[in-house]
């Protein structure tokens, strides 16, 4: 109500290019993070005299993406664009070196940004419910534990163990 006046008022900040009544948000130029998700629609405004308000998309903007990696496997050609950030819900089992192939190969032929490889937690949380629990380890306690138990006669277990405790 307190706008009622002017034609126009015009805001920025927030993310998303909106508007209500006279009042416009203009958007962001470009997306920043996976907040931004999906959101493609940005770019600049630009107002002639007497004219509307105009949209004018930055098609070769950064993109953001999250997506199961079943869909990125069934829609890559449609789905991959230049300088796109990607992260992949793994919702079907692959091995590391699928994975490595996945971000070597996606990276190289479509110029992605940045892929991340995500494990599906409704697997693990199903995976942890048939194992009846779920145990964490801490960093310090996966290296304590790698190296007591290194299975190689050319390191010393407990000199290392020491180094690694000294850091």
């Amino acid at each position: 109500e307190a706008f009622v006046g002017p034609e126009y008022v015009f805001s920025g900040h927030f993310h998303k290019r909106q508007n209500k009544g006279n009042i416009w948000y203009i958007g962001n130029a470009f997306p920043h993070n996976f907040a931004d998700s999906w959101d493609d629609e940005r770019g600049m405004m630009i107002l002639e005299w007497g004219g509307q308000p105009e949209f004018i998309n930055w098609n070769d903007c950064p993109k953001y993406r999250s997506l199961p990696l079943s869909r990125l496997i069934d829609e890559k050609d449609a789905l991959m664009k230049s300088k796109m950030h990607l992260k992949v819900n793994l919702d079907i089992d692959i091995t590391f070196e699928e994975a490595n192939y996945i971000k070597e190969e996606f990276t190289n032929k479509y110029d992605i940004r940045e892929i991340s490889l995500i494990q599906d937690k409704s697997n693990l949380d199903s995976a942890a419910e048939e194992a009846g629990e779920q145990l964490f380890s801490s960093v310090d306690q996966i290296v304590t534990d790698g190296l007591v138990n290194l299975e190689n006669g050319q390191f010393n277990s407990n000199l290392l163990l020491e180094i690694y405790n000294d850091l």
